[in-house]
């Protein structure tokens, strides 16, 4: 027993992504490269100025491939405006987690893949009749004065709560101590 202890002790200090999944988020030619598309640009470059488009995907999923056939076909004409943050979710429990996470935040209605986040606007699925709107959806972002993030907003939203549970404590605290000084200072004025 005590053998089997020390072998998986083993194996975990070994091989940690075999037990434990990581988080695992890819850019645009990583992606491309995981579903065995050829990039169509030569030129793609990101940088600061661009909008993060997250995607949330399933390795070997049709719908997904499409879709970023889809983006690896615009990146020509919109490259400059976006860069891409994948996530696959099928194989990586940290990923899935991360894309619940998303879902709830948004209040979708998402349950599967592809989704795909730009600022934010939402696609669930794909088919031909979103591409304008994914189009559109990366225009207008890239074009805002006010670039939103859904990561950056979900942790300031976490802050915001962490924040608000703090005063559900210390409220009750301050008013314990607030009591206790006038219950204290009426017994000191009545002796």
């Amino acid at each position: 027993m005590k053998r089997l202890v020390i072998l998986f002790l083993a194996i975990i200090a070994i091989f940690p992504s075999a037990v434990f999944a990581e988080t695992q988020v890819l850019d645009l030619e990583d992606t491309l490269e995981s579903e065995s598309i050829t990039p169509l640009f030569e030129d793609y470059e990101e940088t600061d100025d661009q909008i993060t488009i997250y995607f949330f995907r399933g390795q070997g999923c049709s719908h997904c491939y499409e879709l970023l056939n889809f983006l690896n076909s615009i990146v020509d004409e919109y490259g400059y405006m976006f860069k891409l943050r994948s996530y696959e979710v099928w194989y990586n429990s940290d990923n899935s987690e991360i894309k619940d996470e998303v879902v709830k935040f948004f209040n979708l209605d998402a349950s599967g893949v592809p989704l795909l986040v730009i600022g934010e606007s939402t696609f669930y699925g794909f088919s031909e009749d979103s591409e304008e709107k994914i189009i559109t959806a990366i225009e207008n972002e890239y074009n805002s004065e006010e670039r939103y993030d859904v990561f950056e907003k979900m942790e300031e939203k976490k802050a915001n709560k962490n924040e608000n549970d703090a005063l559900y404590i210390l409220i009750p605290i301050a008013a314990c101590v607030l009591i206790y000084t006038i219950v204290k200072q009426v017994k000191k004025n009545q002796d």
